[in-house]
Order: structure tokens, then sequence, then C-alpha cells
């Protein structure tokens, strides 16, 4: 039973659907948060102290909840509210990159996918590299611009 009686607002319904696509397992969107490690902090498992957070930094009806760091966690550092045009900027597939080939002839890119096409590359290895689990992928570089 909740104590705020905000249940049936959106805020609350924002809160819920972040807890649930980073916490389980069964949600349709669980592969592209907690699957990919992306947690909400400790802090927020109060939907108050969310609320509160909210309200203090800009919350309004049309905004969406945006993760600046788009492979940080839910944390009020890492969050803001945003117009969906700046939120659909703010994804993995558009963020720039920097490749080096084993050659060292440099390519700049904002699409894993199609650099992967481009290259005949494997799309998941070059984000391993570029998130920093790995160095390097059949000798390329990549980093983050």
């Amino acid at each position: 039973m909740t104590k705020h009686g905000m249940s049936n607002t959106r805020i609350y319904n924002i809160w819920k659907g972040m807890r649930k696509r980073c916490n389980n397992p069964n949600s349709n969107t669980y592969k592209y948060y907690g699957g990919r490690g992306i947690r909400v902090c400790r802090e927020w498992d109060d939907f108050l102290n969310f609320y509160n957070w909210s309200i203090s930094n800009g919350y309004q009806e049309a905004l969406s909840i945006d993760r600046v760091d788009y492979d940080g966690d839910y944390t009020p550092d890492n969050c803001r509210w945003v117009t969906s045009e700046i939120q659909n900027s703010n994804t993995r597939k558009n963020k720039e990159f920097k490749a080096t080939s084993p050659g060292g002839e440099i390519f700049y890119h904002d699409s894993n996918a199609r650099f992967a096409k481009e290259h005949n590359l494997n799309r998941e290895y070059i984000r391993s590299c570029l998130i920093g689990k790995q160095k390097t992928y059949k000798g390329w570089r990549f980093e983050y611009i």
C-alpha cells in the first residue's frame, strides 16, 4: 500500500518503469538496462526521494528522465529531465566515436552497427572496446569522443 497518494500519476509511472527495466529480467527492455548493468541508485528505491529530486530538478509533465551518461546508472548526478528531442540524441546509437585501424587510419562514426558492417567487424566487440571491457578488436582501437 502506498502512503504518498501518487500511484496514478505520470511521475510515479516513470519511477516504476525505470525500476522495472533495471531490476526485472522479465521486462521487455531489461536487456538494454539491467542486463547491461545499469541500476537505480538505492536512494531512489524510495519513491518520495525520487519525487523530491525530480521536483527540485525541473520535472514537468512534458519531459522525460534522461541519463547524461547512457552507460551510467540512474542517480541524481547522472539524470536530468529533458524533451524527447534531447533524449533521442543521447543514445548508444548516436554517440560519436573514433576508430583507429590496425594500420593507423582514423575514422569518426556515430553508429557501431553501420561501422561494423562497413568494415566487416562485429558491433558487440566494438562496443566492448568503447565501454572499456577490452582494449582492441582485430587490431582496431575504439574510443568515444
